[in-house]
């Protein structure tokens, strides 16, 4: 097998190292740069594989993708997805329109005419927005049955970690053998960063690379057939949410400090403190209610 990392305790293996201050992606990324692109961690009794490079990656989502096929099966589809198109659309929209309701009432006190020369900025907390939009749209999706937004899924992409992968059958990944029962992991936080393959910020140097899974040095929603289902629905309400806010708004933020990217431990890539924006309208009221 891969190489072992070190540091496992009995029973507990290496649990107790990702349970830590820092978010797991994070200490398998300080881990690989001793231990190198692959590695082999123990979780509690079973063994788990950690990937670090895309060149790996791509070995085991093509080459070894049968004998790695093992996730649970979804309920979604693209077809399934497709038919929520207006329930993305309307929810943004109405989320949209939710903010300029409480800019209105920020400055109803306001005798100035125009809604954009001179009003007062309303303060929105920008993380806890995203988080209502997409809550809604999935809550619906149950009852009723690009580059910008590239380069942030590289950088923060949704799950720094891929969703685990496990092996049916023995197989053989860059030399080493990987018996069945085996998981593995892809550290898509770490693969993303690898300054051999980005020297530059994404819309510069690779901006013809498609986020689908076809390019291994970017997959932010894994690659082959047990790649997220999710990606049409992803893709289609983060650039219908941020270009529908930002035709609607001016957007500043409240003081000259740097956006706080320290991320948080959690399942997914979160930010550890809130995004929080002024805004104020740069569009007539009456576009909400046509």
């Amino acid at each position: 097998m891969a190489p072992n990392a070190g540091g496992s305790w009995p029973l507990l293996g290496h649990l107790h190292l990702l349970g830590g201050p820092l978010p797991a992606h994070l200490v398998l990324a300080r881990m690989a740069d001793k231990y190198g692109p692959i590695f082999t961690i123990s979780l509690g009794l079973r063994k788990a594989m950690v990937v670090n490079a895309w060149a790996v990656a791509k070995e085991c989502l093509t080459t070894n993708d049968p004998a790695l096929a093992t996730r649970p099966k979804s309920i979604l589809s693209n077809h399934r997805i497709g038919l929520l198109r207006e329930v993305r659309e309307s929810e943004v929209l109405s989320s949209v329109r939710h903010i300029d309701e409480e800019y209105q009432r920020t400055n109803t006190s306001s005798t100035r005419a125009s809604r954009t020369e001179g009003a007062l900025p309303l303060l929105v907390n920008m993380t806890r927005w995203f988080w209502d939009i997409i809550v809604n749209i999935m809550f619906r999706t149950i009852v009723e049955r690009r580059l910008h937004g590239d380069e942030t899924l590289r950088l923060y992409p949704a799950a720094p970690l891929s969703v685990p992968h496990e092996a049916i059958k023995d197989c053989n990944i860059s030399g080493y053998f990987v018996p069945k029962g085996t998981q593995l992991m892809l550290n898509l936080y770490k693969i993303h960063r690898d300054p051999r393959v980005w020297p530059e910020r994404f819309l510069t140097t690779h901006k013809d690379v498609d986020v689908r899974g076809q390019n291994f040095e970017f997959i932010p929603f894994g690659s082959g057939r047990r790649m997220c289902p999710g990606i049409s629905m992803a893709v289609q309400v983060v650039g219908l949410t941020l270009a529908s806010f930002l035709y609607a708004f001016n957007v500043q933020m409240p003081g000259d400090k740097a956006v706080d990217m320290e991320e948080a431990i959690g399942l997914t890539n979160i930010k550890a403190t809130p995004l929080e924006v002024l805004i104020t309208s740069r569009v007539p009221e009456h576009i909400y209610y046509e």
